[in-house]
């Protein structure tokens, strides 16, 4: 299944599945980073339905069945916005913003929390910043390595975060200072997180 089978020189970037089971997931042109990718939402039939467009880089996916939201980053627009959302009938509300990361900082992958808090891996930042329901920061967190990924809870009791990373960006030099950049950390942040959802796609 491909939700762009004509769009030469696309390829997938982050996905996650919400509590309907529906898988979404971002595309991106990786050539120039241009506002063209989209977020698709697959369901469980393999509908697709285009969400949003005009992405640069599509990112930081996270569902609240609590609050009945969508969360969804730009990571080049360095901003984050969120939509409320009734997957029971696939509907959306109005696009809203929900924060905006300061330079060099840009929005990446995104995880919830069991206090219905976003945690975001700021590219290019060197941390995790905790958002609150109503987008204010809660929580940051500094990182051993200029650029954080994704981070997603888990362990038995989902008490712990799991932090990616990449090294690609930073120079030989630059790599021996950060000696951490490209691996993933596993830390204690003090609050559980949430199972992840399934889909029989």
């Amino acid at each position: 299944m491909d939700p762009e089978p004509d769009a030469i020189g696309h390829r997938k970037n982050d996905g996650r599945v919400d509590w309907a089971g529906n898988f979404w997931i971002g595309t991106l042109r990786e050539a120039d980073y241009a506002p063209v990718g989209a977020i698709y939402r697959v369901d469980p039939e393999l509908g697709v339905e285009r969400i949003r467009g005009d992405l640069a880089i599509p990112n930081g996916l996270a569902f609240d069945e609590i609050l009945g939201r969508a969360y969804y980053a730009d990571t080049r627009a360095y901003a984050i916005w969120v939509r409320d959302y009734d997957a029971a009938n696939s509907t959306l509300g109005d696009e809203r913003l929900f924060a905006r990361t300061q330079a060099p900082a840009r929005p990446d992958g995104s995880c919830l929390d069991s206090e219905g808090h976003i945690w975001n891996a700021e590219y290019a930042g060197g941390r995790l910043v905790r958002f609150a329901p109503d987008g204010q920061i809660s929580q940051e967190i500094n990182l051993p390595f200029t650029y954080p990924t994704c981070c997603c809870f888990g362990g038995k009791d989902f008490d712990k975060l799991f932090v990616t990373s990449a090294s690609e960006p930073l120079s030989a030099e630059e790599c021996s200072h950060q000696p951490l950049a490209g691996h993933t950390l596993v830390l204690d942040v003090g609050v559980r997180g949430r199972p992840e959802w399934r889909t029989s796609i």
